[in-house]
């Protein structure tokens, strides 16, 4: 999926807490009472 998201400029949207899963994403957003409680950009350089 990574290369994916890469070459074809594909997103990707998971829900999970699984922390494997969310050590490769680029972004995080919170979601509260069924609306973004917080938007977060990772920086993995």
């Amino acid at each position: 999926m990574e290369k994916l998201n890469r070459e074809l400029q594909t997103t990707f949207l998971f829900a999970t807490h699984d922390e494997k899963v969310i050590g490769y994403v680029r972004r995080k957003i919170w979601l509260a009472d069924g609306k973004v409680a917080k938007d977060e950009i990772i920086d993995r350089n």
